[in-house]
């Protein structure tokens, strides 16, 4: 963190990011968990809080939705 220039960060912070990432990038909660090292129920409890919820992902479930009929 330091030679990135990131300052007031904890080691925590990073890794929920990568995790937000992860689920944004399409990873399954136990592909994320088995990266980041947390148990499945505690990944879930971050991307419950730190997730956003957008209009991106909203588009992307409907069409899952669509190919499912």
């Amino acid at each position: 963190m330091i030679k990135a220039g990131l300052k007031n960060l904890q080691f925590r912070d990073l890794r929920r990011t990568a995790i937000v990432r992860l689920a944004e990038a399409g990873a399954t909660v136990p592909e994320i968990a088995s990266i980041s090292g947390h148990t499945i129920d505690r990944c879930q409890r971050i991307l419950e809080v730190y997730l956003p919820r957008n209009s991106k992902m909203a588009k992307s479930a409907v069409e899952k939705l669509e190919k499912y009929k």
